[in-house]
């Protein structure tokens, strides 16, 4: 009895620490999950609109045309193929533990983030009724990986081998091995290049706000009071939708289920250390 006394006393700590821990954790799979499902509410019930119709409306609205860029405002360039774009996101990615130790991770959990950003510049949506402005910032990007580099020192492309010169933090191993035993071995690290390319179909949904100085449209497509509804996709509508709403029931089901397991244990541990706490 003494013995189960003090195990109970050296137990209980512990999940006082590690069961709320846990909950948390599943009340933030909650949160992501029910935000992506807010997305994909949000794009289904958008009333869709041509662009010649979005003149009559105001506050949040969606788009879908075809992106082609704004002479006064120019292209970006993606800086693992030096494409000119009109938006992009880029991940410099490492085996895990290569990176500090408030390093994240990417979006498959197999790599860690060494070096990530995004530019973009304004550009128009145009379809066969007319065309809108896009101001880009805030927006959330949801493009495909365009180049997705698994790149040992002994066949990297040229830009990428640039970009490293330029940050030493991101290059892989000093270790030349033959490409697929690099893979195999990760020994290398991983560039992903995702972009909005000119002429790309664009689906929007954010918010129509008046034009301001040195505007070269009427109408304005940009950020909003809610910043997670405003999204720039170069996927369908359908497609969109479709993808937040099968991630955020999964991390909401996730969450449940993390919850539904904590409780459990809590439970049958409280009555085990009730059990043998007693004489």
């Amino acid at each position: 009895m003494i013995a189960g006394y003090a195990m109970s006393k050296l137990v209980l700590p512990l999940f006082l620490v590690f069961v709320p821990a846990f909950l948390a954790f599943a009340a933030y799979l909650c949160y992501l999950g029910g935000r992506d499902l807010r997305k994909s509410r949000t794009i289904v019930t958008a009333d869709p609109r041509s662009i010649g119709e979005v003149s009559a409306r105001s506050g949040p609205i969606e788009v879908e045309g075809t992106a082609v860029p704004a002479d006064e405002h120019g292209t970006v360039t993606g800086p693992f193929t030096e494409t000119d774009c009109l938006a992009y996101t880029y991940s410099a990615q490492g085996k895990r533990g290569s990176g500090p130790d408030d390093a994240p991770r990417s979006d498959d959990g197999t790599y860690d983030v060494l070096d990530e950003g995004k530019a973009s510049t304004r550009f128009y949506v145009e379809d066969e009724t007319g065309r809108v402005l896009v101001d880009p910032a805030g927006a959330t990007f949801e493009f495909t990986p365009e180049t997705h580099y698994n790149a040992p020192l002994s066949d990297t492309p040229e830009p990428v081998e640039e970009y490293m010169q330029r940050n030493p933090e991101t290059r892989p191993p000093d270790t030349l091995l033959h490409p697929v035993v690099s893979t195999i071995l990760r020994n290398h690290n991983r560039f992903v290049e995702r972009r909005l390319d000119i002429g790309d179909t664009v689906y929007i949904t954010g918010y129509k706000r008046p034009a301001t100085e040195g505007d070269s449209a009427e109408i304005v497509v940009g950020n909003g009071p809610n910043e997670s509804e405003f999204v720039i996709s170069d996927r369908s509508k359908r497609w969109t939708a479709g993808e937040y709403g099968i991630y955020g029931l999964g991390k909401a089901i996730a969450g449940v289920v993390l919850v539904i397991m904590m409780l459990l244990l809590l439970h049958e541990n409280v009555q085990y250390i009730h059990q043998h706490s007693t004489f």
